[in-house]
């Protein structure tokens, strides 16, 4: 059985990236208002806490996986979830921008950390010179490269509307609070500090784990999967964890495939230990100076 379940999901792996799954996007997308408010991402960019932080802040009750699935749904599940201010809701998507999209918070992070991450997630068994190249050909997930999906959103039209809200992963594991605060008045909800502070405190990384272990305890559904038949969905949340893990010519590959972007999204070139050290330990590199200026929309900071 577990042979099966194997060869089953490593099909299911290959056709992702394929045009076969262009119904089905479009069937996930049908019914979507023109009040939604869309967290987008590439995958393993922080959305998943995100979404745990906004539950309990726009909820006022702790949130679990189950909770967040249904309050702050992924695409493919959009008929429910929380209403907002002006009758829209909040889904996850990662896909690359659609016209469809018309309001949306995009979270990036450092591709690099990205594809690590991704890689621990969802192919650990996979060799690591494959993946990466996987990685930059758009192969790994279903969703495109890292760099067609950032640079879909960053070219949307909702640029110029201002109806984009970019936000780094390593300012929201640096001040998480602010960048909540940014999140929730680009929402139009109201600014409450205890329950910022409270989801901040619920939701940090050893209590995230924690309900990671009890979903996977019960076998829940996350996304449509079961949790448990993927690798663990709440890693470490480091910033710069690329450096202890990519050989220089896989943060090569990464860096070409990334171009224009990693530099205007504030990412530093391949560093040696010694000037990685001294760049987390002085938080350099978490600025998002310029960012609005670049790309003509709003930026949390």
């Amino acid at each position: 059985m577990r042979s099966l379940h194997a060869a089953v999901k490593e099909i299911r792996y290959r056709l992702r990236p394929t045009t076969l799954r262009k119904p089905l996007v479009w069937l996930r997308h049908w019914g979507l208002g023109p009040n939604d408010v869309f967290l987008a991402s590439h995958q393993r960019s922080g959305s998943t806490w995100l979404r745990f932080l906004l539950c309990e802040v726009l909820t006022k009750s702790s949130a679990d996986f189950n909770s967040v699935r249904l309050t702050l749904p992924d695409i493919r599940h959009h008929r429910q979830g929380l209403k907002l201010a002006g009758d829209g809701r909040l889904i996850k998507t990662h896909e690359p921008y659609r016209e469809v999209y018309k309001k949306a918070i995009y979270i990036v992070r450092d591709p690099r950390d990205v594809a690590v991450s991704l890689h621990e997630y969802d192919r650990p068994s996979q060799g690591f010179d494959r993946f990466v190249s996987s990685f930059v050909q758009g192969k790994a997930t279903a969703h495109g490269s890292w760099y067609r999906n950032v640079r879909s959103w960053l070219d949307s039209p909702l640029v110029g509307n201002g109806n984009l809200l970019l936000v780094k992963y390593e300012t929201m594991r640096a001040d998480p609070q602010g960048a909540l605060v940014s999140i929730l008045q680009f929402l139009g909800g109201p600014i409450e500090p205890e329950a910022i502070r409270s989801a901040i405190a619920n939701n940090s990384l050893h209590g995230m784990r924690a309900k990671e272990d009890r979903a996977r305890a019960t076998g829940l559904e996350v996304s449509g999967e079961k949790i448990r038949s993927r690798g663990r969905g709440v890693r470490n949340g480091l910033v710069g964890e690329w450096r202890a893990r990519l050989t220089e010519a896989q943060a090569k590959l990464i860096e070409d495939h990334a171009g224009e972007l990693l530099a205007k999204l504030g990412y530093a070139g391949h560093l040696t230990p010694c000037e990685a050290k001294v760049e987390s330990e002085s938080g350099a590199g978490l600025d998002d100076t310029g960012l609005v200026q670049e790309f003509g929309g709003a930026t949390s900071t």
